[in-house]
Parts: structure tokens; sequence; C-alpha cells
């Protein structure tokens, strides 16, 4: 099988999925991963950017849970894909009121037109300045 023909994700009732052939891999939680790799987090400029389909419910929960929220200077992530997921779909208003709850303003930020790609940098520089 050509890998441009397949879909995979952590989620095997996303829309666009294949579900065979599939792999088990191992991961890390990202919290783990963070505390592990980069000891002085929180004397950095951080950005966290994710295009994750449909697992950025667990990545915010994540965050939160290990008080990390305020080490990130910068958020960039992509429309949610909770509603591409038929088990996930319910979820997409907690998902958004977790990131205003928590004051987690997400800049799109993406490849696809060059347009949106200055409007969110001059989105970010405004936030960082406090403009």
């Amino acid at each position: 099988m050509n890998v441009r023909e397949a879909v995979f994700s952590f989620f095997v009732d996303k829309h666009n999925v294949k579900k065979e052939p599939s792999e088990q891999v191992e991961f890390i939680i990202f919290s783990d991963w963070l505390k592990q790799t980069i000891p002085d987090l929180g004397s950095n400029f951080n950005i966290l950017k994710w295009n994750i389909e449909g697992a950025e419910l667990y990545l915010v929960e994540d965050i939160i849970k290990n008080n990390l929220v305020n080490v990130f200077d910068i958020y960039c992530g992509s429309k949610s894909d909770l509603p591409k997921i038929k088990s996930m779909a319910k979820h997409d208003n907690r998902y958004e009121k977790l990131l205003k709850g928590n004051n987690i303003d997400k800049f799109w930020f993406a490849g696809s037109s060059a347009e949106y790609r200055i409007k969110s940098i001059n989105n970010m520089k405004r936030s960082i300045r406090g403009v």
C-alpha cells in the first residue's frame, strides 16, 4: 500500500481514517516529555503549535493539569478536529471552554497561504507586545 493513500489517526472513528492496516505505537505524555527534555522551560520564550487531528483536547487537558499553561507565550493551532471524530464530537464545547477558561488564545498558523501567515504573525506580535 502506498502510504499516501492511507490516513492514520489516534482515533479509529475519525471520518477519513482507514482502519486497515493498523499499527501500535509507543507514546509519551506531552508534559512528561517537556519536563524530561527542557528542564528550564519556564525561563524560555515558548511557542506551542499543534495540529494533532483530534487529540487537542487531551493536549490542553494535560498542560492545564500539569500547570504548564503559563510557560507558553504563544499558542498556535488549527481549527478543532473533534467534530470529525464520532466519539469525540460531543467534547468540542468543553475543549473551547477549557481554552477560554485558561486564557489560552490560540492563533491560527499554517502554511496554506501567505496572507494568513502574515495576519497570524502580526496578531502574535501584538499579543506579545500587549498592544
